[in-house]
């Protein structure tokens, strides 16, 4: 038998088998590829944005705690800018974090706030938070997107 009639008949297209060609797996491949480029920076930015409110919750937990842990340990506690650069800050800021006190956050030892206010950003946001007498409970007053 001639040689050109055996490959004729191995070949898939002429026998029905079926497949892809190499010119359609790298025409969807690059399609995915665009896709994926378009979708990814929204994703990221999504996911930025989750764990920048994540770190604000967990900061107004700790400030919600306050009372609490005056309480418990029959001491006053205070945060202002001095409180918050010793070495036992009564709050604990998350990486990249920075905290102003403009003015100054005091909880009684028998758990009575006085109010208060801060403001924390982590260099592309801040947020204010603030307490009203006497039952300490933080609110978000600003929130800026620089």
């Amino acid at each position: 038998m001639p040689m050109w009639v055996t490959s004729l008949r191995n070949n898939s297209r002429l026998t029905g088998g079926r497949g892809f060609t190499l010119l359609e797996l790298v025409v969807v491949l690059s399609i995915i590829g665009l896709v994926t480029a378009m979708a990814a920076p929204a994703v990221f930015n999504t996911i930025a944005s989750w764990q920048r409110q994540a770190q604000i919750d967990a900061l107004v937990d700790q400030l919600r705690g306050l009372p609490a842990r005056a309480r418990s340990s029959g001491k006053r506690i205070t945060i202002d800018e001095e409180a918050m650069l010793a070495v036992d800050a009564p709050l604990r800021l998350a990486d990249g974090w920075s905290i102003a006190v403009p003015t100054p956050w005091q909880v009684n030892a028998n758990g009575v706030c006085l109010g208060g206010q801060v403001i924390a950003s982590d260099g592309s946001r801040e947020v204010a938070i603030e307490a009203q007498s006497p039952f300490c409970e933080p609110r978000l007053i600003v929130q800026d997107v620089q």
